[in-house]
């Protein structure tokens, strides 16, 4: 009960949440569909991001607080400055009654899921709180588990585009779009197994549905009292279009989140800013080990160790400052692959008898099938229950990679490199065990850490064949002793191994982790990357990155990001621009084109040092988005090349160009690296997918940097 009254006075505005001055105009659709009466909507916020100088929309929120907006995490970006607009209409003219306000914080769900597309939703934390007034008002929440009827009428608002591939509207557009249940909703031919009890579907008829620059906006459904309740935020919807028959736009189900919501609010509008969002093991004095998708560079850490229950004031436990983070290289957030990542401490932590380090597997180690291990932590006790204040326990055997590989247990999402461990249906790691170790016990006695919680079902914490999946811990040692032990003595620039790794997946690394733990260099010129004999090579700073804002790391759409130097490079025998080619210019199946890069030779293999080159036939989209090649994942925005089972590019080729040679001779970068298959590097009819460089002409052009220079593509 206490929740609930907090939760109203967090709400206190003057009129009460869901009741707009202006009653909106109950019709149209936003697909196609008509202009929002003026301020009907008061709750409706632009979420802007500042590029050059000047503010862009990007996504909707809804405003529940005077101090608190509602918005989808896949809106969220580390790379991004925000401001929220609120009580606006047109966002192409300045009116009386709207706010912009900054940012103090953003709190993404900890158990977001861009690979899946779950729990996508975000609080922000506005800089001051907002003045209720005729153009701005609070939307009521709905009362934690409800569920809307089939076919109960609701309304998304936004400035989503009004068609596929359309224009972004000046003016706020609305649309009805009645719920469609989830039995209707999770039916093969509809969404199927994409869609979850959390969310709520709404359309699909084929004419009206949200559309792209309405993410994070609410699902507006108005109670049988009048008020108006934000019942969803909308999270995807069909890549094929934007009004897609069967193919309903699908909400975050904003009742499935009430506890969470009032958790936030009430933690950083009352009681201090730390609460618990992952595990993690010490492994040494000043290093912990924990998952990469625990990392968020919106947010900051702190460790906590010798607790045993989290509400309390323990003797023996000790809270310390983080001072680095060091996420795995090759983190993809989309597979869940290399999901590992090290924190050292802002001090050495003294061991006692509530602290001491876990040992380390030896490299390799593999254990046997139904080998006894224990997963620890704070996380749900079952599937949407709260969070345990007290240390949690629970043995799961071991399941063999051959077991765990099956297509009725993880199938291909389980590589050689994590261990599954559970799998019963009765127990299993759940929602808070993120990060935190799977604990198994020596011949000797000694407990090592084996896994890294990483990833289980979606559809519940404790489903059988579906273990809990962890990062197997001693597929990492090399890199855990490289950064451990050498970090300490050197700095980046002096370890070239690592670099080197960085330097190939730039593209990757700036849209997977934290860029607050990066400096960036680039590198022209170079041949042999341990090489130094300082012949036309050159290592120049940058000055600005620049991911498309746009980038999805979900569908691995808009993959392409540009990078500023920090001073223009010479042109040289060594160093010489590529070509750009045409907008819009399509290759024919077939034409030979060459990837180059310094990534592994062979799948797990090592990483080159001699720039390689690699001959790609193009392969045509018609051929590349059949169902047993890419399918559905291929968009006409990327270009495939490769795909014979022999020659491919590889983990380190990231970011790097599709180079092909024009009849006049002239070589012209026509993609970009951006994804392959996750099992090995060189799958029959798994390409190599590079991002269609002319379809990005316009954005290229309208950097800048580039009008200053006077440049346009050849």
């Amino acid at each position: 009960m206490l929740g609930a009254i907090c939760l109203v006075l967090l709400l206190g505005y003057a009129y009460g949440c869901g009741q707009p001055a202006v009653p909106p105009q109950l019709s149209s659709r936003v697909v196609g569909g008509e202009d929002a009466v003026a301020h009907s909507w008061p709750w409706q916020i632009s979420l802007q991001y500042s590029r050059y100088g000047s503010w862009s929309h990007t996504c909707g929120g809804t405003l529940i607080a005077p101090q608190w907006v509602l918005t989808a995490a896949h809106c969220i970006s580390s790379t991004l400055t925000y401001r929220v607009v609120l009580g606006k209409q047109d966002l192409s003219e300045d009116e009386p009654g709207s706010v912009a306000v900054g940012v103090e914080k953003i709190i993404v769900h900890e158990k977001w899921n861009s690979f899946l597309i779950i729990n996508d939703i975000a609080l922000i934390k506005l800089a001051e709180e907002v003045q209720e007034s005729d153009t701005i008002r609070a939307s009521c929440l709905p009362e934690a588990g409800k569920i809307l009827p089939n076919d109960y009428p609701c309304y998304v608002t936004g400035w989503g585009r009004t068609r596929t591939n359309g224009p972004l509207p000046d003016i706020l557009q609305q649309g009805l779009l009645p719920v469609v249940d989830y039995e209707t909703c999770s039916q093969w031919d509809w969404w199927g197994s994409y869609v979850l009890e959390n969310m709520v579907c709404a359309g699909g008829d084929g004419v009206v549905s949200g559309c792209n620059g309405d993410s994070g906006g609410p699902l507006n459904c108005q109670r049988e009292d009048g008020t108006w309740e934000v019942e969803g935020i909308v999270s995807f919807g069909s890549g094929l279009g934007c009004n897609i028959a069967k193919k309903p736009t699908v909400f975050t189900r904003v009742s499935a989140f009430i506890d969470w919501i009032n958790e936030i609010s009430l933690q950083y509008s009352r009681y201090g800013s730390w609460s618990h969002t992952c595990g993690g093991t010490l492994i040494a004095p000043q290093w912990v080990l924990t998952a990469a998708h625990c990392i968020s560079s919106t947010l900051t850490y702190r460790v906590v160790l010798g607790k045993q229950d989290l509400s309390e004031d323990e003797p023996g436990s000790v809270a310390v400052g983080v001072e680095k983070i060091i996420v795995h290289e090759k983190w993809n957030s989309f597979l869940i692959i290399n999901d590992i990542a090290l924190i050292k401490l802002a001090e050495e932590v003294q061991e006692s008898d509530t602290i001491r380090a876990s040992c380390l597997p030896e490299a390799g180690k593999i254990l046997p099938n139904d080998y006894p291990c224990y997963v620890t932590g704070w996380g749900r006790t079952r599937t949407n229950g709260p969070l345990p204040d007290i240390l949690q326990q629970g043995l799961l055997p071991v399941v063999d990679y051959e077991t765990c590989s099956q297509w009725d247990w993880w199938g291909s999402y389980v590589l050689e490199n994590m261990v599954c461990a559970g799998g019963d249906g009765v127990v299993s790691g759940c929602n808070g065990d993120s990060g935190g170790p799977l604990n198994c016990q020596r011949e000797d006695g000694t407990w090592e850490v084996e896994g890294i919680v990483s990833f289980g079902s979606g559809l519940g914490c404790n489903i059988a064949k579906k273990p809990t999946v962890f990062t197997r811990v001693s597929a990492f040692i090399d890199w855990i002793n490289e950064d451990v032990s050498i970090i300490k003595y050197l700095t980046i620039w002096e370890n070239k191994r690592k670099f080197k790794r960085i330097q190939q997946n730039f593209v990757k690394f700036i849209t997977f982790t934290s860029l607050s733990t990066l400096t960036y260099r680039v590198v022209l010129g170079k041949q042999d990357l341990l090489t130094d004999d300082g012949t036309g090579i050159v290592a120049v700073g940058v000055e600005k990155t620049i991911v498309h804002e746009k980038w999805n790391s979900f569908l691995v759409l808009n993959d392409i990001a540009l990078v500023k130097l920090a001073e223009e490079v010479q042109e040289s025998d060594t160093i010489r621009v590529a070509c750009l080619p045409e907008a819009g210019k399509i290759l024919p199946n077939d034409y030979p084109c060459y990837v180059t890069g310094w990534g592994r030779i062979r799948t797990n293999g090592p990483l080159a040092d001699v720039l390689q080159q690699a001959l790609l036939p193009v392969v045509d989209h018609e051929t590349c988005s059949k169902w047993d090649w890419w399918g559905s994942m291929v968009r006409t925005t990327m270009v495939c090349a490769g795909g014979d089972g022999v020659v491919s590019g590889c983990s380190g080729d990231s970011g790097g160009p599709l180079n092909c040679q024009r009849e006049d001779g002239i070589w012209e970068v026509e993609g970009i690296v951006s994804f392959g298959s996750g099992l090995k590097c060189n799958m029959i009819k798994k390409p190599t997918v590079f991002t269609r460089v002319s379809a990005y002409i316009d954005w290229i052009n309208e950097m800048p940097w580039r009008r200053s220079h006077g440049m346009q593509s050849m």
